[in-house]
């Protein structure tokens, strides 16, 4: 009319719905982007998180132009959403960012740390992130995927999501403390910047009554260690020899690298143990065998006087351990495809066959009394268990659940702890660390990782 006219033109109506609609969707292409981003190892979440004051500023400067009006609420709003939306991006990004395959040194406390970033860390990213998805989506559809029975309850389990258990291999109980050796997966503040983002997989020293965890991160690459009788030093396996390395202190530890000896030069050698009073080092080792067999080996603990006392036997002998009054040697023999456990005296003589049966029987450990024997079997089917038996092999039976392995005495006696796992299925502490008595009762649960 000659008295009202249009405030909103076509053109302005367009142009404001344009510009929101490249605003809106550019914003909320923001996962995708920092997805991108890190997937093509172009920029790391860690590198985006540093200009996180910028990219906030930034937020409200593009909130700011992109909403109508002069209103400071709505620009708020949609600052706050853009910027929840980001932290989620990051999130998102850790699951898919490709590491740095370089080893990084870091000095701290005086000690060159090296952490190994591998693929393996990326896939466990990757699959932990399809976990979330598939169980949004389970919870979203009303159809639960996940059971949550626990060992002692059954096993019906969900469908098969392949992953890193946090927990793997048992190596060792320190002789005079509760800190117990395993090989673990954790996220470890490593330069100090308040934030647990470098993954370090590999051996850690854990005190089974705090459950407080600290990273033995000097020691990658080393296996198999085993504490000496009186808790001081270390021997391991690295690259197929033999090392002893001194540990001055237990908590928080101190491994002394300048102390580090190798022991074994030739062959391959694998699954050191101490004897009782810590002069002599059991092992195996294939370095006079023309076919590469392996067979028992023992040397003193400074490395001379190697001597192959495995030679009463066809086959390979493997995974020895010093019984306890010092006088035998239990160990895995192969027959056929399978394992049988022996024991002999510490020369080589007297063999002894303990176990009978159509199983794989390996890795035998002597009690701290030196009264039983326990051991990890596994049927035809793959199944996984632990056994205990007389020193005589009388009163053999099973004491853990199916799936069970990688166990070590408590030094006491009165406990086994082991590592629950199968890669195939899921159930409540999958991959967690268990304790349980050598009879078979008193099963339970140690360690709840976050997963």
């Amino acid at each position: 009319s000659e008295i009202l006219g249009p405030m909103i033109s076509v053109q302005a109506y367009l142009s404001f719905l344009f510009w929101m609609i490249i605003g809106f969707g550019v914003l909320f292409q923001l996962p995708l982007i920092i997805l991108a981003l890190c997937r093509g190892g172009i920029v790391t979440t860690k590198q985006i998180a540093a200009y996180r004051k910028h990219i906030i500023v930034g937020l409200l400067v593009i909130s700011a132009v992109i909403t109508p009006g002069g209103d400071f609420i709505p620009q708020l709003i949609l600052a706050v959403l853009s910027y929840i939306l980001f932290e989620i991006s990051l999130l998102i990004g850790r699951g898919f960012e490709v590491q740095n395959p370089e080893n990084k040194k870091i000095e701290k406390r005086g000690i060159e740390i090296m952490i190994i970033q591998t693929k393996s860390e990326c896939i466990a990213g990757t699959r932990s992130f399809i976990k979330i998805l598939l169980i949004a989506a389970s919870l979203i559809s009303g159809c639960g995927i996940i059971d949550t029975k626990s060992p002692e309850e059954g096993r019906a389990v969900e469908p098969h999501i392949s992953s890193i258990p946090p927990y793997g291999k048992l190596d060792d109980w320190h002789p005079q403390s509760n800190w117990v050796a395993v090989v673990h997966m954790d996220s470890v503040d490593f330069d100090l910047d308040g934030f647990k983002d470098d993954l370090y997989y590999g051996l850690w020293h854990l005190e089974t009554h705090t459950l407080e965890i600290q990273p033995l991160n000097v020691l990658h690459g080393f296996g198999d260690i085993k504490w000496s009788p009186d808790g001081k030093k270390l021997v391991m396996e690295s690259g197929g020899h033999i090392y002893t390395v001194e540990v001055p202190r237990i908590d928080p530890v101190f491994v002394d690298m300048t102390t580090l000896k190798q022991l074994t030069s030739e062959g391959g050698n694998f699954f050191p143990e101490w004897s009782p009073d810590g002069e002599w080092i059991v092992y195996d080792s294939n370095v006079n065998d023309p076919k590469g067999a392996s067979v028992i080996w023992k040397m003193r603990s400074d490395g001379s006087q190697k001597t192959d006392i495995g030679t009463q036997l066809v086959g390979e002998w493997r995974t020895p351990d010093w019984s306890p009054d010092g006088r035998r040697i239990v160990f895995r023999n192969y027959v056929n495809s399978g394992g049988e456990i022996y024991t002999m005296d510490i020369n080589g003589n007297n063999l002894e066959r303990l176990t009978f049966d159509d199983r794989s029987d390996q890795n035998p450990k002597y009690s701290p009394d030196g009264s039983k024997i326990a051991y990890i079997t596994s049927t035809n089917k793959g199944e996984t268990s632990i056994r205990v038996m007389n020193t005589d092999g009388s009163n053999n039976r099973q004491i853990s659940p199916i799936d069970a392995m990688s166990f070590a005495w408590r030094p006491d006696g009165k406990k086994i702890i082991f590592m629950y796992w199968h890669e195939f299925k899921q159930f409540e502490g999958n991959g967690e660390l268990w304790t349980i008595n050598p009879d078979g009762s008193g099963l339970k649960r140690l360690t709840f990782s976050k997963r």
